[in-house]
């Protein structure tokens, strides 16, 4: 991933947690966490990939996570000491709430059928994710 910011001390790590908001920015529809998770920069980019695909790049899609913790792990017959290990990858921690990604109405792809791939999309993740949408007049 290009923009990683690295966080070094459990104190910024609460205060990026504290800036998430739980509201739709600007778009119709989006994925929102129901439990306390931590999801890797690999899933995120599953869904991305899915989304491009399944809707032929004609829906605009903004992704409101910065995967930016980094993760070590050490070889399984390793002793203790020596180390905290080698890197392993970037995650991010989600609190109850907290919105995912948001897509963002065109007129080639109904809300209906946005519905459906964000349902399809929704079994990527290993924890429970529920489906928010804007009640706006005139969209279907």
């Amino acid at each position: 991933m290009k923009n990683i910011i690295k966080i070094h001390k459990p104190r910024n790590i609460r205060k990026e947690r504290s800036k998430k908001s739980n509201y739709l920015k600007g778009s119709i529809i989006g994925l929102k966490s129901k439990s306390y998770a931590k999801i890797t920069n690999n899933q995120i980019e599953a869904v991305r990939k899915d989304l491009v695909k399944l809707t032929k790049r004609n829906c605009k899609m903004l992704i409101r996570l910065h995967i930016n913790i980094p993760t070590t792990k050490k070889s399984v017959g390793s002793r203790m000491g020596k180390g905290i290990g080698i890197f392993n990858n970037y995650i991010n921690y989600l609190k109850k709430g907290t919105i995912i990604l948001e897509l963002f109405y065109n007129t080639l792809i109904s809300k209906v059928f946005l519905i459906k791939i964000l349902g399809l999309i929704s079994k990527k993740f290993s924890f429970v994710v529920s489906i928010l949408d804007r009640k706006i007049k005139g969209i279907k």
